[in-house]
């Protein structure tokens, strides 16, 4: 199934390509597309902030649509948001596990959960380097159900993001990723 979705996602790209995996030719794609870093300006409170510049007071930051981004000071204000645009349920986890809210994929700056937050739910390829957080992923935990995404430091060397799955530490991947695909 997930591979069916991989081949939908590369054949919407209209790529040709001899693969393993099938991920090679969707992060060619993005760099041939441009995957060099393009400023995203996020909303923050009343101000609007370049990602590619710093996130400034900002910890939590949360991609929707693949083109709005807002931050917030807290991963708990970005989930309380998400919740009141009906963009995910109230349930929280009652574990040590780091909260992400349900059907979306969160990435931390740091081991265990800690650091910055940036999430996303949209099945997209997304530059890292777009919202400052490239080479910066050590974490993560996917809410998401419907199958696994994945990080990719190189056109070839992709980490698999596993669905419903907590990770406290990539290992060797920390500190590499630079393209994600919820």
């Amino acid at each position: 199934m997930k591979q069916q979705k991989r081949n939908r996602r590369i054949a919407a790209l209209g790529l040709t390509f001899i693969s393993v995996t099938g991920v090679a030719g969707a992060a060619q794609a993005d760099t041939a597309a441009g995957g060099s870093a393009k400023p995203v300006m996020a909303k923050f409170g009343t101000q609007s902030i370049d990602l590619t510049k710093g996130w400034g007071e900002a910890t939590s930051c949360v991609v929707v649509g693949g083109t709005e981004t807002e931050c917030f000071t807290s991963n708990r204000a970005a989930d309380r948001a998400l919740q009141a645009r009906g963009l995910a349920s109230a349930e929280r986890s009652v574990s040590a596990v780091p909260d992400c809210a349900s059907g979306w994929l969160c990435l931390f700056e740091h081991a265990n959960g800690e650091g910055r937050r940036l999430i996303f739910r949209d099945e997209t390829w997304q530059n890292l380097s777009n919202y400052g957080f490239v080479n910066m992923v050590s974490s993560y935990r996917n809410r998401q159900s419907d199958g696994a995404g994945e990080l990719l430091d190189t056109p070839s060397n992709y980490y698999k993001l596993e669905a419903n799955a907590y990770v406290s530490y990539v290992g060797s991947f920390n500190d590499k990723a630079d393209k994600v695909h919820p």
